[in-house]
């Protein structure tokens, strides 16, 4: 078991994560009415085959991340374009660790400038994009974020897993476990 995997079990461990466990929310498990990906509290690849949800969550990729140079904590596999993770609970920790990183490497620190990055004009309708996550953040799209605070980044997590995956919503604990999981080198 490596780092990774440690820290998932204490989080898991926490009593606010009982639930979580029980429910099969490290994959998509009671999130999509399958069967939990949990079996002697080791975490397995669970992906979705239902056509109705999104690629993303199909793939617990909610971020929809791109195969690149990377490598990822939770990725078991690509579908040639786009990452599949192990469990929800890896791709939304992605997401929130690719903000971080947009941040301390970029020095992007705004909704416009995050989003901008993550979904480029050449291909996406950012403008769109950008005005959809500060609709579903209540923040202004040229405020200064302070990522490091927990409500802030969970807000931007979820609106950019909204807007990705037709506003799809995750368990508020599962998004909080990630974005705690986020914060650690692993």
């Amino acid at each position: 078991m490596n780092n990774y995997d440690n820290a998932i079990n204490e989080l898991l461990l926490a009593e606010d994560w009982k639930s979580a466990v029980a429910g099969g929310l490290l994959g998509l498990g009671a999130l999509t009415g399958g069967t939990p990906d949990v079996e002697a509290g080791e975490p397995t690849a669970q992906v979705s085959t239902n056509q109705r949800e999104t690629k993303g969550i199909r793939n617990n990729n909610p971020g929809n991340i791109e195969v690149g140079g990377d490598k990822w904590y939770g990725a078991v596999s690509d579908d040639g374009r786009f990452l599949i993770f192990k469990g929800a609970l890896h791709g939304i920790r992605a997401v929130a660790k690719l903000i971080r990183t947009y941040e301390a490497k970029y020095n992007l620190n705004t909704i416009e400038g995050i989003i901008t990055r993550w979904a480029p004009p050449k291909e996406n309708d950012t403008e769109s994009y950008i005005k959809s996550v500060a609709q579903k953040t209540g923040i202004k799209r040229d405020a200064k974020l302070n990522i490091n605070n927990d409500t802030t980044m969970m807000k931007l997590v979820n609106a950019i897993i909204a807007h990705e995956n037709a506003n799809y919503r995750y368990n508020q604990s599962v998004v909080k476990g990630a974005v705690d999981l986020a914060k650690k080198d692993l």
